[in-house]
């Protein structure tokens, strides 16, 4: 199966591109970014800036045709083919790109260094991707701890927990939890005290 979602996967939202000026729309110009020539792109009227003071530039504000400019992946458009990347040229937007988080609708840094991650999701079934924004603090708070301290490559896993592991310290936590312990502190003790998981 062949992935059309995998086009343009090195670019990231939020970061910052050369790009140039293909043609001028009435709702915006076509470009091109830089080392993607093959991956359609564009820039909206309202994601350049006005020197009139309009919330849309006018036709005559854009960008000359043949010009390079800088601009921020705004977007990537990966559901449906084909690939499309979204462009911001607005100067506020290059010193630093924001964006709604998924998690908890507060706007979230993507440029580098912010406090914010894109998050793609995909699946084995079929090609097309999904993108949301996210603070990193959000997912950490929604992930599972354990997904969070995944051993690095060639670092030793150690054995693999059986079933009667598992629900042994799914018994523990469970009593812990009535005898006033946290789930962390119920782990800890877990596993300090091995022969306690054996049973």
């Amino acid at each position: 199966m062949q992935r059309f979602d995998s086009v343009g996967g090195d670019l990231v939202v939020g970061t910052t591109v050369r790009a140039t000026i293909i043609s001028h729309e009435r709702w915006g110009g076509s470009a091109r970014v830089l080392g993607h020539e093959t991956v359609s792109a564009s820039v909206d009227a309202g994601a350049i800036d006005s020197l009139s003071g309009r919330p849309r530039a006018l036709p005559e504000e854009y960008p000359p045709v043949s010009e390079q400019v800088d601009a921020v992946v705004q977007e990537i458009s990966r559901y449906h083919p084909p690939v499309w990347i979204r462009l911001t040229m607005r100067a506020a937007d290059l010193h630093e790109f924001s964006s709604p988080c998924g998690c908890c609708g507060q706007l979230t840094i993507l440029s580098p260094g912010g406090d914010g991650v894109t998050v793609d999701v995909r699946s084995s079934e079929g090609p097309g991707c999904a993108s949301f924004a996210a603070h990193r603090s959000c997912l950490a708070g929604r992930l599972n701890p354990r997904l969070q301290r995944r051993p690095r490559p060639g670092q030793h896993r150690g054995p693999r927990p059986t079933n009667a592991l598992r629900e042994r310290e799914r018994t523990v936590l469970t009593a812990a939890a009535t005898a006033g312990r946290t789930p962390k502190n119920a782990r800890d003790h877990l596993h300090a005290h091995p022969a306690i998981a054996h049973g």
